[in-house]
């Protein structure tokens, strides 16, 4: 038995991909194909249903979800009990799709291999609440939700909001669209708890209607499967480059709105050596204009 096969396990399980568990995982989509696959032939059964454009646990992959936690975890409670330690930890709080701090931490690792980060992916305004409460010293989360006075941010990339829609659509030859001409339409738009949910809901208000929402998801990825067959979604411009959709197309707005992310602080707050490393970097890196906006 491989605990590392287990945690990669475990995070595709919580993906769309392979491709998404191994940039969780900061590791290639072939390893991940390959610890899977090892660990199909140990158990003899198929985690996978690899045939329908996203990955899905199957039967017997769900009940070996079940199991590989409660593993996982006892492994690092024994190993956090008896081992010697070895490396230094940062928790930070973040927004489930977070593309942009991935690409920050990759750079991170080859700076300072010595401190290993793990995030706690939750929801926008959690993220928010999670560091005004000083239950996680650094998160990372969308600017148009965390501008708080008690909050000192660094702003990573600003991209312009825009209508992604199927390419059948009837609007989808239009090089521009009002938000008023989208009354009628169905919307698909990230979870309720989200602060993008009701930046989104704002938007739509401003311009004179309740948008109709058919379904929330939790990732932007999720919102793009789902416009394919019908209706719209609101997201930044590069989340449709990087989804990777032939049959999805971003048409600008008319009005121009903005989406970006920024990781957060509470102000004046004493930082942990290793928190204050990844801030100085992550600011650093800002600053010298190394993070491009549709990395």
């Amino acid at each position: 038995m491989d605990i590392e096969k287990f945690r990669t396990f475990i995070a595709a399980s919580r993906c769309s991909s392979f491709y998404e568990a191994a940039n969780r995982l900061f590791i290639t989509p072939s390893t991940v194909s390959k610890h899977i696959s090892a660990l199909e032939d140990e158990f003899g059964v198929t985690l996978f249903h690899r045939t329908s454009g996203k990955l899905e646990p199957t039967k017997e992959g769900l009940l070996c979800l079940c199991s590989a936690e409660k593993i996982v975890e006892e492994y690092d409670n024994l190993y956090s009990c008896i081992a010697s330690p070895r490396e230094r930890k940062l928790h930070i709080s973040t927004i489930f799709d977070q593309q942009k701090l991935l690409h920050v931490m990759k750079a991170f690792y080859r700076r300072y291999p010595d401190i290993k980060i793990e995030l706690e992916e939750c929801h926008g305004n959690e993220v928010v609440r999670n560091v005004l409460s000083g239950k996680y010293a650094l998160g990372f989360a969308g600017t148009a939700y965390s501008d708080f006075p008690e909050l000192e941010r660094c702003i990573l990339d600003r991209q312009r909001i825009v209508v992604a829609l199927s390419v059948h659509h009837p609007l989808a030859d239009r090089s521009e669209i009002s938000l008023s001409e989208l009354k009628s339409e169905d919307f698909y738009l990230l979870h309720p708890d989200s602060g993008a949910y009701q930046a989104r809901i704002a938007m739509c208000l401003e311009h004179g209607f309740n948008p109709r929402i058919k379904r929330t998801c939790s990732r932007h990825e999720l919102l793009l499967e789902n416009v394919r067959e019908s209706g719209v979604t609101l997201v930044g411009e590069y989340e449709v480059k990087r989804a990777h959709f032939p049959d999805v197309r971003a048409v600008p707005l008319a009005e121009t709105y903005y989406i970006s992310g920024a990781l957060i602080r509470l102000r004046g707050r004493s930082l942990s050596p290793e928190a204050k490393c990844f801030w100085d970097f992550f600011v650093q890196s800002v600053k010298d204009g190394k993070l491009s906006a549709d990395h």
